[in-house]
């Protein structure tokens, strides 16, 4: 200390130096990792945004990434569909880890088509639901880019299993009546008259009489055979039921 009188200060101004890098080394720590919060906060934000919206949109909806396949977001409709109970299970996963094989490649070349048109891609098909049911979907698909600017796939899927049954119903109403007008022309005057399918045993009924309305009959049904046998033993005279 006699030949270096300063060398303490040397140390404790070492000491100091060092005390002062690392308090900067750790402000910038901490405010890194606050952008870094802040920044995860905007995503859970966008993404229960984006939940939210989707979740008021009629059927099925979702989002996934074009090039991964993985699914972004989506709605409780489509959770169902994929049989799980949160979207929360739906997303990060792919439509191999949810589906079969051939369902999971069937939806991913509908992603492909997608993404290499310019408009979105409408299509209807017949797809089994969650239960196994078929069922007849309207599914539109169209490629967007997203915030962080990776290419996406936007999927909404409308039930129309519904208006395919009323328009069925509605072309065989039609059919029945050209049928009834073909043969009310060919019998002339009727009381009452039933077309039958022979296999299922629906029918509807066709009358130009009042006269069973105290009767009750059913106009239409499942089971004509069965029907007309219950309504025969209930009101034909006994003796001529054989």
């Amino acid at each position: 200390q006699f030949w270096f009188p300063y060398l303490p200060l040397y140390a404790i101004a070492y000491m100091l130096g060092t005390c002062m890098i690392r308090v900067f080394i750790i402000g910038d720590v901490i405010a890194e990792s606050r952008q870094e919060i802040r920044d995860a906060e905007k995503i859970l934000e966008l993404q229960q945004s984006v939940t939210a919206l989707m979740d008021n949109l009629p059927g099925m909806s979702f989002s996934k990434d074009g090039e991964t396949g993985v699914y972004l977001a989506c709605n409780q409709g489509f959770t169902e569909y994929a049989g799980k109970e949160s979207p929360d299970e739906v997303i990060g996963l792919t439509d191999f880890d949810i589906f079969d094989p051939k369902t999971a490649a069937h939806f991913v070349e509908d992603d492909k088509k997608a993404l290499a048109m310019d408009k979105p891609y409408v299509f209807v098909e017949d797809v089994p639901d969650a239960s196994g049911k078929p069922m007849r979907i309207q599914t539109t698909k169209l490629r967007f880019t997203d915030t962080q600017g990776r290419i996406c796939v936007l999927g909404m899927c409308q039930d129309m299993t519904e208006q395919m049954i009323l328009r069925q119903e509605a072309e065989r109403s039609k059919e029945e009546r050209v049928a009834y007008a073909r043969i009310n022309a060919l019998i002339g005057d009727f009381l009452c008259m039933y077309i039958v399918d022979p296999v299922s045993g629906q029918y509807r009924e066709y009358s130009k009489s009042k006269a069973f309305v105290r009767y009750a009959l059913p106009e239409s049904g499942d089971d004509f055979f069965g029907t007309a046998a219950e309504y025969a033993h209930r009101y034909v005279y006994p003796d001529d039921q054989h």
